[in-house]
């Protein structure tokens, strides 16, 4: 849970560490092998999808909750 967000403009990224290295890994060709996602469920063919995919309004006052799946 994140306190004090002014209002602005957000995206959100996450990932499962799934080996508790502390990290997300990747292959040989720089494609994860952890699962991954973010805000809006945005996605790219070749790497993270843009800022405005995944972004959201938040108004600064209000409890928002944000959803999204971790692609495998």
């Amino acid at each position: 849970m994140i306190h004090d967000l002014p209002a602005g403009k957000y995206a959100i990224s996450s990932y499962h560490d799934e080996n508790g290295n502390g990290k997300l890994d990747t292959n040989m060709l720089g494609i994860p092998e952890e699962g991954y996602g973010f805000s809006n469920d945005a996605r790219d063919l070749f790497g993270p999808p843009k800022f405005p995919e995944a972004a959201f309004d938040f108004d600064g006052k209000t409890d928002k909750a944000i959803a999204f799946s971790i692609q495998y």
